[in-house]
Order: C-alpha cells, then sequence, then structure tokens
C-alpha cells in the first residue's frame, strides 16, 4: 500500500472513530411502587378514602403525603371542593376556615420517571369538623394590686368594661373581683377598661381577639392596679 493511501485510511478511521455515539446507557429499570397518598389533618385519623367526623377546637391543618416511597413521586397536589372554607398555604396544605360542614379533598402525585408504576398516586376523601357545644371567652382578664402583686379582693365598689366599636360588655360589683371573661365569641379589637374604689383607672386597648375554625382564640390579659 502506498504511503499516501495508508494516511488517508487512518484519517478515514480517526474521523469514522470521532463520529460514532457514545455507548448508550442501559435503560433504567421499572421501579414497582406500593406508594400512596395519605390524607391526614391536624385532628383525626388518615381520612383517605373514608369519611371521618371529628370534634374540632381551634383550627384544623390537612395535609398529603406519600407514604412508602415519596423519593419516587413528586409533592401530592391537594385540591378541594369547596375553595371559599379553606386557605392553601405555601407547603401545599390546607388551612380550615370554618366549620362544621363536610369537605372533599382529593390529591394527586406524579412519578418522578417513566419507570415508576403506578406513574399516578391518586386518593380522595371527606372530613367533616364538628365544634363543640360552648361559647369561648376572647379576653381572660385577671386583676393584681400593683405594688403587692396578688389578687385583688375585699371590699370596693368595681366596674369593669370592654368594648369593639359598637359592641360592649360591662360587669358592675360590689367588692373587688379578681377576674374578668369578656369578648364573649366576638372577634376584633377591644379596649378594657376597670374602675375600682382605691385605686387608679386602668385601661388598655389594641387587644386583638382573632376567630378560630370553631370559636375566638382567647388571649390573657393582666391589669396591676395602682393605688390611689
Amino acid at each position: 500500500m502506498s504511503f499516501r493511501r495508508k494516511v488517508l485510511g487512518i484519517g478515514a478511521a480517526l474521523l469514522a472513530a470521532s463520529c460514532a455515539s457514545p455507548e448508550s446507557p442501559p435503560d433504567e429499570p421499572t421501579k414497582d411502587s406500593e406508594s400512596r397518598i395519605a390524607l391526614r389533618a391536624s385532628i383525626g385519623p388518615e381520612f383517605g378514602g373514608t369519611e371521618v367526623v371529628v370534634t374540632a377546637d381551634d383550627s384544623v391543618i390537612v395535609r398529603a403525603t406519600v407514604v412508602g416511597r415519596p423519593d419516587l413521586y413528586e409533592a401530592p397536589a391537594l385540591t378541594v371542593n369547596d375553595t371559599t372554607a379553606v386557605t392553601m398555604r405555601p407547603d401545599g396544605s390546607a388551612f380550615l376556615l370554618r366549620a362544621p360542614g363536610t369537605l372533599t379533598f382529593s390529591a394527586t402525585a406524579k412519578a418522578r420517571s417513566v419507570n415508576t408504576r403506578p406513574a399516578l398516586l391518586v386518593a380522595s376523601g371527606k372530613f367533616t369538623p364538628v365544634c363543640l357545644a360552648y361559647a369561648a371567652a376572647g379576653i381572660n382578664l385577671a386583676v393584681r394590686d400593683s405594688i403587692a402583686g396578688v389578687a385583688v379582693s375585699g371590699p370596693g365598689a368595681m366596674r369593669l368594661h370592654a368594648t369593639n366599636g359598637t359592641a360592649s360588655d360591662s360587669l358592675r360589683s360590689p367588692t373587688l373581683i379578681a377576674s374578668w371573661a369578656t369578648a364573649w365569641e366576638r372577634p376584633g379589637t377591644w379596649t378594657v377598661s376597670i374602675d375600682a374604689e382605691g385605686y387608679r383607672p386602668w385601661q388598655q386597648s389594641g387587644l386583638v381577639v382573632t376567630k378560630g375554625l370553631c370559636h375566638v382564640r382567647p388571649i390573657a390579659v393582666t391589669a396591676r392596679l395602682q393605688r390611689q
């Protein structure tokens, strides 16, 4: 073989080798998963596929999670039949806004790989929170002597007053009392004042009472009265 032909042959071989595609990796094996989606609330048992009635009080959060092999699936997408009854949180869970009432939750989770079976996880269930039948006080007031630090007591007229816009509540007592509950099931921003015999008038405003799922969320306030 001539030198020219030998060089051309080597060049052609090198060009063919550089254009050849690299060896393809073997197909990823199929992953059979026994995973499922669990629907759970912050109170009560799992309710995926069933209907659960629970006694609620302050707040309830519903979450959907993959049980089994969560690494094989994307985060579940949670939906509800009544979007006005919940607030969707950044982490994908649902915060219930009101009760009672039955809500139907559904959730789906897609497989991260086309080789994972099942490719889609689906779950649904009905959840009914039932409120306890009682009235909750939004403000629980403790009345203390500012010097002694003890609860006020003994003879002496006393008037306690709470206002929130047009709403108000008041109590008159012929003796000094150490505690008072007000703002019964009334959310809002309250002002509370006390006129007690032998003490200077006391007032505190900006007391915010918020609404929970079933009742108002109570706050504790301490009034430290100064003697005249």
